[in-house]
């Protein structure tokens, strides 16, 4: 026993020493985090100046030798985040993992990305090429003097020479990432095939507004748009009546009950996934007598940052805010006179088309057109390459290969994968006006009115910008290419026939029929994710968006600040820390009275010692403020209780469990679950056949509500177990985990993955 100790102890040691050892050779192999870096070129001369936060300030004589040196500084801190951010991009994972990432390679590369960044570089104006090829030069100059780090070591790799396509690559894999039209539109379909209601399916997701909200905060008001001239009364176009609507058919899943509940609880505690804010205060209404710009991206977590912060000084002129790693863009920050910030719009800027194929032909117009096809290959380490053949009709990609990636990968089996060909029909393959073609004239704006107009005309992203400048504007516009549909269908949100003709895009909404605002009379602009304006506009632009609870409460806070008192950055920080969900205040009351109006709780929780426990939580939920603060307990309860109710409507329809649960991660099944409640307070057999898979009873969903606090109780006390305080608190639950990998794969997970708990919900500012 004594000699295997000894054995363990020495094994150990020499473990420690070896780590040591790997961790001092990488890091002389590295430049220092802070001190001053000096790069010299025949272009000119820059210096890379860092603190003790270890953030990066460039200062340089040319805008190239800028760029030039922050490729080089990004590389020093980056290197293999952007290197497996253009391999996500382009299907190129597997060439470093094996064949454990193949199914994500071939969906990737069925968007096709890596080519259309050699498309959308080539169209650049020579400026923006000459930043992107000085970029890239600090990128690969980097690797000539340092190591690449401790990553490649572990998976045995090289890096392999950067390129300006790949840093496009990785800023149209951003804006797929946020592409949101084609999910509405595929949940729609899915709940559509198994409700066979057009009218029910646009309530439980209205996204075409058929039905009002109760919470609705357009980011440009009716008013607004009058004074913009802008104003047109919304006509929708016809609905289609059920009895004519085609269902679709969608694959099955085969993945085991227990795994999808838990990925799926735990979704329902997540945040979201991913949110923004920004917002701009008017001088009228600040302390400092100019504007204040706040802006809170709200990407999801990871190590290291989806963001990258740094410094870019070009003699008198600065950049200095955040930036995409790999990309020599800042998506956020200021100048020496304008501060801009910008979130997902959520618009809608792609379609799904149903394609009739044959061959390699498909139908369109009563005629057969030839499908471009062509072969991708796949390298794999360690395997045979994998070949896989990508068909594309005129309105794009036909989707082939994506959904293997979630049945496989993902463990999911979401509602795109109808068994039609779809094809993918999205802005970025129809236009060459990009936001990266702006990048060269961000140092020399010096107004809102300039930054509007420098930007107007980008169609290949999808953001809402708040802005502010230095001679007392603020500003908000649209930045995106809203396609116009042939039919108006821009309300249907639906998969749509691809041989008819009838829904082809045929142009872009014009520049100057988007809503903006600048200098508002109201004294304060904000973007959130939500609704850009009402639908009276003349291309309904607003019509296919859902509002959010975040845009309510933004505009409520500071509205009712600025009456008060001027305003300063410390306001700015308490608003974006604000955990108030205005969807739980206006849920909770409504549950609790469905509750108690029939004793709910005596009739369907016999046992004593949980209708005990049930009722102290019902009296805490009544002492509830509605917010999400992690040392409170009602958040959990809430949160568990609701997620059982969204649980089991539709059982009875829809058996799959994920499918069922996902209409509810979208902003506007929300306003359906408070109308919902509204009802049934005034009619409690109202819905009853869509509340319980296994009853008749007229008032099948007050059983269900009260059967939702038996299921809080079974999960916040297994059997055998003692019911504490801190297993009720909401940061118990509500945590937040930091993966880097590659070390997250290896037993280094234990140093390098963090976890953490917060406040906050989906629908809280602070998300």
């Amino acid at each position: 026993m004594a000699i295997f100790k000894t054995f363990i102890y020495a094994l150990m040691f020499v473990v420690c020493i070896g780590i040591c050892y790997l961790i001092v050779f990488i890091t002389n192999k590295l430049p220092g985090q802070h001190g001053v870096i000096h790069v010299n070129r025949s272009s000119g001369n820059g210096t890379i100046y860092r603190l003790l936060d270890g953030i990066p300030h460039v200062h340089a004589d040319s805008l190239e030798m800028g760029s030039y040196s922050l490729g080089f500084a990004m590389a020093s801190d980056r290197i293999f985040h952007m290197d497996k951010l253009r391999r996500i991009a382009q299907g190129r994972l597997s060439e470093i993992f094996g064949d454990k990432t193949i199914e994500i390679d071939k969906a990737l590369r069925n968007f096709g990305l890596r080519t259309l960044s050699q498309f959308t570089y080539q169209n650049f104006d020579q400026k923006t090429k000459d930043i992107f090829t000085n970029f890239t030069s600090g990128v690969n100059d980097y690797l000539e003097y340092f190591s690449v780090g401790i990553e490649y070591w572990l998976i045995g790799t090289e890096f392999e020479e950067w390129t300006p396509e790949d840093s496009v690559s990785i800023y149209l894999f951003m804006t797929l990432a946020m592409t949101e039209g084609t999910k509405i539109e595929t949940i729609r379909e899915h709940l559509f095939d198994k409700l066979r209601d057009t009218d029910l399916v646009d309530q439980i997701l209205p996204v075409n507004q058929i039905h009002e909200l109760n919470i609705s905060q357009p980011i440009v008001t009716d008013q607004e748009l009058k004074d913009l001239g802008l104003f047109k009364e919304y006509v929708p176009p016809m609905k289609t009546d059920s009895s004519e609507r085609k269902p679709y058919t969608f694959i099955e899943n085969n993945h085991s009950e227990e795994l999808k509940f838990l990925e799926d609880i735990s979704k329902y505690f997540s945040s979201s996934d991913g949110a923004s804010n920004c917002w701009a205060i008017s001088s009228d209404y600040t302390k400092s007598g100019k504007p204040i710009l706040s802006s809170d991206p709200h990407l999801d977590t990871s190590m290291p940052s989806l963001l990258y912060l740094a410094e870019l000084n070009i003699k008198d002129e600065f950049l200095i805010g955040s930036m995409m790693p790999g990309l020599p863009f800042f998506i956020s920050g200021r100048n020496n006179h304008v501060a801009f910030g910008p979130t997902a719009l959520m618009a809608d800027i792609s379609d799904l088309f149903e394609e009739k194929i044959e061959g390699d032909k498909y139908l369109f117009k009563d005629e057969w057109k030839k499908l471009d096809i062509h072969e991708e290959i796949i390298n794999v380490k360690n395997s045979d390459p994998v070949k896989i053949l990508i068909r594309v009709s005129h309105h794009g990609p036909i989707l082939d290969h994506v959904g293997s990636m979630f049945t496989k990968v993902m463990k999911q089996n979401p509602p795109l994968l109808a068994k039609v060909p779809l094809a993918f029909s999205w802005v970025p393959y129809h236009t060459s006006e990009s936001l990266l073609n702006k990048m060269p004239h961000m140092l020399k704006v010096k107004t809102v009115q300039e930054l509007m107009t420098m930007i107007r005309g980008v169609k290949d992203v999808s953001y809402g910008v708040c802005m502010a400048d230095d001679q007392n504007n603020i500003g908000w516009m649209a930045l995106t290419g809203y396609p116009i549909r042939g039919d108006e269908s821009i309300a249907e949100s639906r998969i749509k026939e691809g041989w008819s003709g009838k829904h082809e895009w045929t142009s872009f909404v014009p520049e100057d029929k988007l809503p903006y605002l600048l200098n508002p009379k109201k004294g304060f602009v904000f973007s959130s994710n939500g609704r850009v304006s009402s639908k009276n506009t003349e291309f309904g632009v607003g019509a296919s968006q859902s509002s959010n609870a975040r845009a309510f409460r933004i505009n409520h806070l500071i509205s009712e600040l600025i009456k008060k008192q001027k305003v300063d950055a410390n306001d700015m920080r308490k608003i974006m820390g604000d955990v108030y969900d205005v969807y739980a205040s206006l849920k909770t009351p409504l549950l609790l009275k469905i509750i108690e109006k029939d004793n709910l709780l005596d009739r369907y929780i016999t046992n004593q010692k949980v209708r005990k426990q049930v009722t102290s939580w019902i009296d805490d939920l009544k002492k509830w403020n509605y917010t999400f603060d992690k040392e409170l307990k009602q958040p959990t309860i809430f949160s568990l209780w609701e997620f059982y109710i969204v649980d089991h409507l539709f059982k009875a329809q829809i058996q799959d469990d994920y499918l069922r649960r996902l209409p509810s991660r979208y902003f506007g099944y929300d306003d359906f679950l408070i109308k919902l409640y509204e009802k049934l307070d005034r009619d409690p057999s109202y819905f009853s056949e869509y509340c319980q898979a296994d009853t008749k009873l007229p008032n099948a969903c007050g059983k269900m509500i009260a059967e939702g606090f038996q299921f809080v109780y079974n999960y916040l006390v297994p059997e055998g177990t003692t019911l504490k305080d801190e297993d009720v608190l909401y940061k118990k639950w509500h945590t937040i985990d930091y993966e880097y990998q590659p070390f997250s794969s290896t037993f280094l997970r234990m140093i390098f993955d963090k976890q953490d708990s917060s406040s906050g919900s989906k629908h809280t500012v602070c998300a």
